[in-house]
């Protein structure tokens, strides 16, 4: 009987145990469940802000929670409501309007939430005392967003540095100066050269893109000047100067950088067999608005290597033209704090380009003058890393792939040249297509 009733109150001892713990934790769930309930905090009615405030008075706040917020300003501003809303903690806008001049009221009407779809675009609404947020999320970030357009402009101006960069070994061919202007689908090109031959030297080159909402345009400055220590080696050095400039709808990125540094170019001695080599070093300031509303700047150093090999081989009639080029740039992005707040971190972008071929000129029978059959096969390697590797751009430019042309070139008695050309670029891949038409025009002085 002793054995039970001591066995009976252990049982009792141990369910008492059970029992408070069972409230301590069911006390932590309820602190804990109120504890996250009260960080989820709405937007306050009546508060105000001028995140998004393109001009005029701040917005208000005049209802908000966890599904939506009426928000309301003075019709004689206009309005990011994009930007406002994000400010809040919600991610878009799906309705605005209500051109009668009442804060948080419709036409002398307090309180009369009324949306009509007027006022123009959610991103500049003009004349408009309504909009409403929706999905809110809390402080909505969005530096992987800033920091994916920072990696492809970057991505962008580095391939366009190493395709227009001037040709180093055209200075040991006697190379007159010309002037070139280049049209295709949705894009453009001009290069302006003076003669290679000379010590001092200039280069002015540009392209521009124009698809659906996106364009896209770069131009690059280069002077330089060299010695000749033999017949078949030049050294020198030159700066370069290049804009580079991105847009799509309301979002801008742009920059105005520099580089310096030598370069080098030489012929095996009696053979039309030539090399070339060049490293740059320099800096870019850049502005950065991501959707309209409000301007950043940050700085970047930039590097760019580059090393070439060509050289021309006579089969009977037919130039054959083989080409081997290396490419190797560098853009490290400084960080800073954005028109939101938030801190956007420095990075690093890479872009590595193996570039090789074969071209080939086949000369035509012509009245006066001559006209050559030219075209080519290119191989590309492009290995992008660094904190590009997983942007958009990056998706369709790394890689293996091959470009293919064929063109028709005019070559008249007076020193002018008259091009026609086509080419596909993207073979071999998914994703990544460019194709056109091209007319050259270049005359020699």
């Amino acid at each position: 009987m002793l054995y039970s009733e001591t066995r009976l109150s252990r049982l009792w001892v141990r369910a008492f145990y059970m029992l408070r713990a069972s409230l301590t934790v069911l006390v932590l769930f309820v602190l804990g469940a109120v504890s996250a309930s009260a960080q989820v905090s709405v937007p306050a009615v009546g508060t105000g802000g001028t995140d998004g405030v393109l001009s005029g008075d701040p917005w208000t706040v005049c209802r908000a929670d966890t599904d939506t917020a009426w928000v309301a300003a003075n019709v004689s501003g206009q309005y990011n409501a994009i930007v406002a809303c994000q400010a809040l903690g919600y991610t878009s806008v799906d309705a605005w309007g209500g051109t009668c001049g009442t804060v948080c009221g419709y036409c002398d009407v307090a309180g009369n939430e009324y949306y009509d779809g007027g006022g123009g675009s959610p991103t500049s609404l003009a004349y408009t005392v309504h909009w409403r947020c929706t999905g809110y999320v809390g402080q909505v970030d969005t530096t992987d967003a800033t920091q994916t357009m920072r990696a492809d402009f970057a991505l962008r101006r580095a391939a366009s540095l190493i395709r227009n960069q001037p040709d180093l070994a055209g200075m040991l061919r006697n190379q007159g100066g010309s002037v070139t202007a280049d049209t295709s689908r949705g894009k453009g090109q001009f290069a302006l050269t003076t003669p290679g031959e000379q010590p001092v030297w200039a280069h002015l080159t540009g392209n521009w893109t124009d698809a659906g909402s996106v364009e896209d345009e770069y131009f690059l400055g280069a002077v330089g000047a060299h010695v000749n220590l033999t017949q078949d080696m030049i050294v020198g050095g030159m700066v370069q100067f290049d804009h580079a400039r991105s847009t799509d709808g309301a979002a801008m990125i742009e920059g105005d950088g520099w580089l310096i540094g030598p370069y080098m170019a030489a012929r095996l001695a009696g053979q039309p067999l030539y090399f070339e080599a060049s490293l740059l070093y320099g800096d870019s300031n850049n502005r950065i608005s991501p959707d309209g509303s409000y301007t950043d700047r940050f700085d970047a150093e930039r590097m760019l290597a580059q090393v070439k090999l060509s050289g021309e081989v006579v089969r009977g009639a037919v130039t054959l033209m083989p080409h081997l080029g290396l490419s190797h740039a560098v853009e490290r992005q400084d960080g800073y704090t954005d028109g939101l707040g938030q801190t956007i971190p420095k990075q690093t972008i890479r872009l590595t380009e193996l570039r090789y071929g074969l071209n080939f000129s086949l000369p035509l029978t012509v009245s006066s003058g001559t006209m050559d059959l030219t075209g080519g096969l290119s191989g590309i390697y492009a290995d992008v890393s660094g904190d590009a590797a997983d942007s958009a751009f990056a998706d369709s430019y790394d890689g293996n792939r091959a470009m293919l042309e064929l063109g028709l070139a005019r070559h008249f008695v007076n020193g002018s040249d008259l091009s026609f050309g086509s080419y596909y670029d993207g073979i071999g891949v998914n994703g990544y297509e460019s194709w056109g038409l091209k007319l050259s025009y270049s005359t020699e002085f």
